[in-house]
Formats: structure tokens, sequence, C-alpha cells
């Protein structure tokens, strides 16, 4: 991606995040903020060791590539493109092809484009995963009213 595009794309950013705080309101966001206190110290910790984990999964996975980019450059697209799905509407889709875009110049288009895809199958496993733990701990754990089995069973069936 040409500098050019990338000043750009940062300056439509930036727009938007100031039309987003201007719309929310500065005093709204510092309210919130001094609501949350302390808790922001646990909440970004935990979130920078799920980025930073995700991160180093997405290197794994890239392990044969002898020109991939470090951990950190990697970090820096997984939480971006993380931020453009975020933004985007309806579906998350905007960070994918960003992640591609990202790391073309050091993969190639077919290899970042695996890569990516890959990191998003092992993503979706690790929920399904998740799912699959909550519905068993909740079998095991809540109190079997009549129809509880019934719909945990089936929702483990449909996950």
């Amino acid at each position: 991606m040409s500098r050019n595009w990338r000043m750009a794309l940062f300056v439509i950013g930036a727009t938007l995040f100031g039309f987003l705080v201007a719309q929310i309101g500065v005093g709204e966001l510092a309210s919130d903020g001094a609501r949350t206190g302390w808790f922001f110290i646990p909440i970004i910790g935990l979130y920078a060791l799920v980025y930073a984990c995700s991160a180093r999964a997405w290197q794994l996975m890239m392990a044969s590539d002898p020109r991939r980019p470090s951990f950190w450059r990697t970090l820096v697209v997984l939480v971006t493109s993380t931020s453009l799905n975020f933004l985007t509407p309806l579906v998350n889709a905007g960070g994918e092809p960003y992640r591609v875009a990202a790391m073309a110049p050091w993969l190639g288009k077919r290899r970042a484009a695996g890569s990516v895809i890959l990191h998003r199958l092992l993503h979706s496993f690790a929920y399904v995963l998740v799912w699959l733990s909550a519905v068993l701990v909740a079998l095991i754990l809540l109190p079997p009213p009549p129809k509880t089995p019934t719909v945990i069973y089936a929702i483990l069936i449909v996950v």
C-alpha cells in the first residue's frame, strides 16, 4: 500500500474518530471513564494478553516464511484490523482485506490471504470451543428444571 493511500486512510479514520467523539461528547466519555475507574487496568491488560496470544498464533502460522513480519508489526496489524472490523457497519468484514493488504509486502498476496483465512478459521474454532465448554459447564452446574437439559442438549447439537 502506497504512502499516499495510508495517509488518506489515516485522515479518513481520524476524521471519523473526531466525528464519533463529537457525537458522543467529550464530557460523556470522561464521565464513563471516571465511572470505570481503576477497572481500566485489568480490562486493558486482559485485552493486551488476548491480542498478544492471537498475534503469536498468527506468527506461528507464518513460521515457514522467512520474510514474515515481526511480532510487533503483526500485533499492530491485528489490533488495527480488529478496530476496522468494529467500525464496519452490519458485518465484521473490513479488517480482513486490510490484513491481507498489510501482510502482502512480506508474504505476497496469496500467502497473505492464506494466513488471514487460516487465522480467522482458528479464531472461529476457538469461539466454538468456548461455546461448547460453556454448554457443558451449564449442563453440569445448572439446576435441572424439566426443560433445561433438553434446551442445553439442543444448543450442544447446534453448536
